[in-house]
């Protein structure tokens, strides 16, 4: 599946998730990046057990068809007194290792 699918899969859900409410976590992002901790884990290395050890759990996941599986992770925190979703996608091969980081982005609301 092309990067631009994956993207469209990743903004649906997350226009989803916080339409409705469903977000995992509340968090003080006053100095975090998008995501706590997100930038601990490594392509290549990290695996999905180190993913929900340091990002909590998963909100969403999808089967990309070629062994491959995207997850996702959806917070709600405070930044600068505004309020922001924050959502992380990662994509993982098939015995769980990180691939890549597919969106990583803040929604002001």
């Amino acid at each position: 599946m092309n990067k631009k699918c994956v993207l469209a899969i990743c903004h649906l859900v997350l226009a989803a998730s916080f339409g409705a409410g469903c977000t995992s976590v509340s968090a003080d992002l006053a100095t975090a990046s998008a995501g706590p901790n997100v930038d601990l884990l490594q392509p290549g290395t990290s695996t999905l057990r180190d993913a929900i050890v340091e990002l909590g759990p998963i909100a969403a996941e999808a089967d990309m068809g070629d062994g491959t599986k995207l997850y996702q992770w959806m917070y709600v925190g405070i930044r600068n007194g505004r309020r922001v979703g924050v959502h992380v996608a990662i994509l993982f091969n098939a015995r769980g290792v990180m691939q890549s980081l597919q969106s990583r982005s803040e929604i002001p609301y």
